[in-house]
């Protein structure tokens, strides 16, 4: 893992030594997409944007509709949100999410207790958490739901 983010010349200099030394698997930090692009260049395996990455998270988290929030990769997306009340008391086998919004429910937490997984006859209860995933235009719009 190379972390050194501010000193360019030292992170790609480091990173060109570790492949001539044939390292297995090389993750390195870059500041910004251009110090990434010259990373991935050289052959390191994985390319992490730290700041980037929890700047986009901070952003959603800040307008209030998520509780938590993770883009997996550019256009997909994980959250954690409150139950809205269009699918309280409904089993989520009839709620048409994934038809209609996009979303699927993976998993979901009543007050008080642990994390289980969702399916088709799950029922959900005003302010139990649930984790949704799908498109995160989606996702960011049903999260908006209330």
């Amino acid at each position: 893992m190379i972390a050194i983010g501010q000193d360019l010349k030292a992170s790609i200099l480091t990173a060109s030594l570790l492949i001539q030394l044939k390292v297995p698997v090389i993750w390195a930090k870059a500041v910004d997409d251009q110090h990434g692009r010259i990373l991935e260049q050289l052959g390191v395996h994985r390319v992490i944007y730290p700041e980037k990455d929890m700047g986009r998270r901070v952003a959603h988290l800040v307008r209030g509709a998520a509780k938590d929030y993770l883009e997996i990769e550019p256009g997909y997306s994980l959250a954690k949100i409150t139950t809205p009340d269009l699918i309280v008391g409904i089993p989520l086998g009839q709620t048409v999410l994934r038809r209609k919004h996009g979303v699927t429910v993976t998993a979901f937490k009543h007050a008080g207790e642990t994390w289980l997984n969702a399916d088709n006859e799950t029922v959900l209860a005003h302010g139990d958490s649930i984790l949704i995933v799908g498109p995160t235009d989606r996702v960011e719009a049903f999260a908006q739901l209330r």
